[in-house]
């Protein structure tokens, strides 16, 4: 399980790269995917 702080910052990062225009959607998908591998979830 996260800690507070860790999640807050996670969930930041996580929000920053799936609302930015300036990624397509194949990257935004391979950031979600590679977001998930790091925290230890089955995308």
């Amino acid at each position: 399980m996260l800690r507070e702080e860790q999640l807050v910052r996670w969930t930041d990062f996580y929000n920053s790269a799936r609302d930015n225009p300036a990624l397509d959607d194949r990257i935004t998908v391979l950031i979600q995917l590679a977001a998930a591998l790091g925290l230890g979830c089955d995308p």
